[in-house]
C-alpha cells in the first residue's frame, strides 16, 4: 500500500514538472518567435525609413593658425575652436591598437552584428521592464554614433527604438571602417576633447598615429566615465 502511494506521488510530481517544463519551453519559443518577427520588421523599416543623410553630415572642427619659422617653414601657432574642439583624422592614420581598444571596451561584437547587439539589447530591455532602469545600456558603436550625429540623447523608449532603427540602417549603408572612423572622430573624451586626434594631443602631446599601446588603452578607457577619467 505504501509503495502505491509513493508511486502515485512520484507520478504527480513528474506530471507537474513536465507541465512547468512545457510551459517554460512554450514561453521561450513564443518570445523567440516574437523577437524574430520584431527584428524582421525593424530591419525592413530601417532600410526604408528615417535615414541619416551621411553626405550632409556637418561636424564642427577646430581652426589651426600657422606661422612661419626663421627658416620659412610653416609651423602650428595656435588652434581656435568654438563649443567643440575637434581635429579630423583619417581611418588609415588611427593605430590599430586604438581601434581595437574601443571595439573591445564599447562593442565587442561590432564586426559581427548588423547595427544592434541582440544579446545586450535583450538584457537592457529586461532590465528596463523588471527594474525600471531607463539607462537602457547595450548600445553598440552604431547606436552611439547615431546619438552623436543627431544630438538626441533623451532617455525614452521612443528615442531608443528610433536609434535602433537608424543604427541598422547605418550598417546597411556604411562599411564597418566608415562607421568606426566617424565614431572615433565624434566621440567626446573629456576635457573639451572631441575625437581621438584631439585627445591624443591634449593628454599625450603627440599625434594620434604615434600613440603607444598603453596610451591607446588609456584614451579608450575614458569612454567608461568621461566626467571622471
Amino acid at each position: 500500500m505504501r509503495k502505491n502511494k509513493k508511486t502515485e506521488s512520484a507520478v504527480r510530481t513528474f506530471r507537474t514538472g513536465s507541465f512547468w517544463k512545457k510551459t517554460i519551453l512554450f514561453t521561450l519559443l513564443f518570445v523567440l518567435i516574437a523577437m524574430i518577427v520584431i527584428g524582421t520588421i525593424l530591419i525592413s523599416y530601417a532600410t526604408n525609413s528615417m535615414p541619416i543623410n551621411y553626405d550632409a553630415i556637418s561636424l564642427k572642427f577646430s581652426s589651426v593658425i600657422y606661422a612661419m619659422d626663421a627658416e620659412g617653414n610653416p609651423i602650428e601657432f595656435e588652434q581656435v575652436h568654438g563649443k567643440e574642439n575637434r581635429l579630423w583624422v583619417d581611418f588609415k592614420d588611427i593605430p590599430d591598437n586604438l581601434k581595437n581598444a574601443f571595439v573591445a571596451i564599447e562593442d565587442e561584437r561590432f564586426y559581427s552584428h548588423n547595427g544592434i547587439d541582440i544579446p545586450r539589447t535583450i538584457k537592457a530591455t529586461l532590465n528596463y521592464i523588471f527594474k525600471h532602469d531607463s539607462s537602457f545600456g547595450g548600445s553598440t558603436i552604431n547606436q552611439q554614433l547615431v546619438k552623436n550625429l543627431t544630438g538626441q540623447g533623451e532617455k525614452s523608449v521612443e528615442r531608443k527604438v528610433l536609434e535602433i532603427i537608424r543604427a541598422i540602417h547605418m550598417d546597411n549603408h556604411l562599411s564597418k571602417d566608415q562607421i568606426l572612423e566617424l565614431y572615433l572622430n565624434t566621440i567626446y573624451l573629456s576635457q573639451g576633447c572631441n575625437g581621438v586626434k584631439t585627445a591624443a594631443e591634449k593628454y599625450f602631446g603627440k599625434d594620434v598615429s604615434d600613440l603607444t599601446l598603453a596610451e591607446c588603452a588609456s584614451i579608450a578607457g575614458i569612454t567608461q566615465y568621461p566626467t571622471m577619467y
